[in-house]
């Protein structure tokens, strides 16, 4: 399988041929590409061919929790589960294509929502707390309200006419939304003070779906997240393309808890092969006598 493909990767599907002293490169085939579509009530997936042909597709619903008024989760055990079940069943049916004609696995997912999980064991920490999930939305009002950001702003508007820059133009208008994962973060710590301990020991890990998915795809190799998901936490800064200090100092949330940042378009891992099996098939095909 080539290691890099004209048309990107966000996840490749390896197999367990990746010794190229063992197993001679195999003729160069047509790529394909899964994707995955994840929504609030169902999980999709497509194979496409380069020519975005589709060639096979599956659809499952999923389960929305609402505990309390405001409140909208997935279990998350139960979500990577239906998740599998969706990828396995669109390979099943794009037969006789199989995961070795995959050359990368694409991800579009629902931002603004948050998931905790251990960085040892990768037991999750709580369910996945959802975008439309407005129990956090007194958190954000307590933020804005702040004498700290109330002086920030004031400062910004009043330096703006002399230095006219577009940070300070931003700053000066910046009022946070219960949108924005931080304050679900904020809202977890506090309903689960046990879990405060544990961030500052570094032993938790922070993600929306697409870093929790990569996480678990790539066998607990990376942790993640492109540019696009970064921006809708309310703890990147656009203008230094990285994770604020400032608001992360401020907000008391532990930068070790947060994935790394990488453009939307490019390779953010490799599939852990046991994940969707041997391809024996492949060495059949390829050996060469």
């Amino acid at each position: 399988m080539s290691t890099k493909s004209k048309l990107g990767n966000l996840i490749y599907l390896p197999n367990d041929l990746d010794d190229p002293e063992q197993h001679p490169s195999p003729p160069i085939k047509e790529p394909y590409i899964l994707s995955i579509d994840i929504g609030t009530s169902s999980i999709r997936a497509y194979i496409f061919s380069k020519s975005f042909e589709i060639i096979s597709s599956s659809q499952k619903q999923q389960t929305l929790l609402c505990p309390e008024p405001h409140g909208f989760e997935f279990d998350p055990e139960q979500f990577w589960s239906i998740l599998l079940e969706v990828i396995n069943e669109t390979i099943k049916r794009a037969s006789p294509l199989t995961v070795t004609d995959i050359t990368c696995l694409g991800i579009s997912t629902l931002r603004n929502s948050v998931i905790l999980w251990d960085r040892t064991t990768g037991e999750a920490c709580s369910n996945i707390i959802l975008w439309n999930d407005s129990r956090s939305s007194s958190h954000a009002t307590a933020t804005n309200s702040s004498f700290t950001w109330k002086t920030i702003r004031g400062f910004a508007r009043a330096a703006y006419p002399i230095v006219k820059t577009a940070r300070l133009s931003t700053i000066s208008n910046l009022e946070f939304r219960t949108q924005m994962i931080a304050f679900k973060l904020l809202w977890l710590f506090e309903k689960k003070p046990e879990l405060i301990p544990r961030a500052r020991n570094n032993q938790l890990l922070f993600g929306c779906i697409e870093t929790w998915l990569i996480w678990k795809l790539t066998g607990g190799q990376e942790h993640v997240t492109d540019v696009s998901c970064a921006s809708s936490t309310g703890l990147y800064d656009p203008f230094l393309s990285q994770w604020s200090s400032l608001l992360c100092r401020n907000l008391g949330i532990d930068m070790r808890l947060l994935p790394t940042i990488k453009p939307t378009y490019g390779e953010f891992g490799r599939c852990d092969p046991n994940l969707f099996g041997k391809i024996e098939n492949y060495k059949k095909e390829y050996t060469v006598e």
